[in-house]
């Protein structure tokens, strides 16, 4: 049980955006996601590789401070692959330390 709970509490906290003092580059941005196109390169990533990495493409993609408007479908692109990446990860956790039933009943009671 208390196992789950660190795995949820480390997921909300990996997944809440850090800001950056300085605005990206566009050539940055580009760069960055470029980086993360193959395969292999975010399934050899670390958990933490992943997340700075998000975070760094979320202020990218951050329509506040139109980055670089014209790549922004790019960005979106790259945060789906990565989060998708660390939800399989977080899932496998889950299931090979069969905490599937634990989490499935607490869902259920409406913690959240």
């Amino acid at each position: 049980m208390r196992t789950l709970l660190t795995i949820l509490m480390f997921s909300a906290v990996a997944c809440a955006q850090v800001k950056h003092a300085a605005v990206p580059r566009p050539v940055q941005c580009r760069a960055d996601a470029q980086a993360w196109i193959d395969y292999d390169s975010y399934r050899k990533a670390t958990f933490e590789t992943l997340q700075s990495e998000l975070n760094e493409i979320f202020e990218c993609d951050d329509y506040r401070r139109d980055v670089d408007e014209a790549n922004r479908v790019i960005y979106r692109n790259t945060i789906l692959v990565l989060t998708d990446e660390q939800h399989a990860r977080l899932m496998h956790f889950i299931t090979r330390h069969k905490m599937s039933d634990i989490f499935i009943r607490e869902d259920q009671a409406g913690l959240r």
